[in-house]
């Protein structure tokens, strides 16, 4: 069973599938909204905690069953429509052990959702962070944290015929699981390809964009080393 969804036109709710293909769900917005409790369980700012029957996907009572992250975002645009539907189908054809898992995603008429795994213990952002961190990590859990999200970094890097790379890595896309180990959060729109990205030199004057960028960059542009120096 196949799920198409158009490059070009934003979908509307009315002609929205509903099935799950290869454990990924297209919910419609009656059925987020009962598992999010009409979207009153805010975590951030556009996100919701939800609920769901993990066999069937289908939503679950208030704290009961498995808990997921549900992400609202307006369709002010076509280029907003855009920036989902790369996330939606790089999330669908790519797994890794340390990228955010794709439960499902949705769309009404002026909304998109993604529907991915939740994170009890936030962002990695959320800990270093002095004025707001809930507690100090150890050591041990740093490179533990390090070595996951280097990996999906590995991975990443290694998807070229996607020809998606991100170029903006910060600690508040590398999420935490009960245990810390980390998963990098691909959402938004990648800026440039990998292809771009080895031979680029036009970037080079965004240097300033980055706190740490690293002295190749300076020199050449967007390089392979960019990713790992920043974090």
């Amino acid at each position: 069973m196949g799920n198409c969804l158009s490059a070009s036109t934003p979908p509307t709710q009315s002609n929205a599938p509903i099935s799950v293909e290869e454990g990924v769900k297209v919910f419609t917005v009656a059925e987020l909204k009962k598992a999010t409790n009409d979207f009153g369980n805010q975590m951030e700012i556009g996100e919701s905690l939800g609920y769901i029957n993990p066999k069937t996907l289908s939503p679950a009572k208030n704290g009961v069953g498995m808990a997921v992250a549900v992400k609202k975002i307006y369709l002010a645009n076509e280029q907003a429509f855009q920036d989902w539907l790369v996330d939606v189908e790089f999330l669908r054809h790519n797994s890794h052990p340390s990228l955010v898992k794709l439960i499902g995603y949705g769309y009404d008429r002026d909304m998109l959702f993604i529907v991915s795994e939740y994170f009890p213990n936030g962002s990695l952002g959320s800990y270093i962070d002095r004025d707001s961190r809930p507690k100090s990590l150890s050591w041990e859990t740093r490179l533990k944290i390090s070595i996951g999200a280097a990996q999906c970094l590995a991975f990443l890097h290694s998807r070229k015929q996607a020809g998606l790379y991100r170029r903006y890595l910060t600690a508040s896309k590398i999420l935490l699981d009960s245990d810390f180990n980390a998963r990098v959060s691909y959402f938004g729109k990648p800026k440039v390809s990998l292809d771009e990205l080895v031979h680029a030199t036009q970037f080079a004057n965004e240097a300033p964009r980055y706190q740490y960028p690293p002295p190749e960059y300076i020199l050449s542009g967007n390089n392979l080393l960019l990713h790992p120096y920043i974090f």
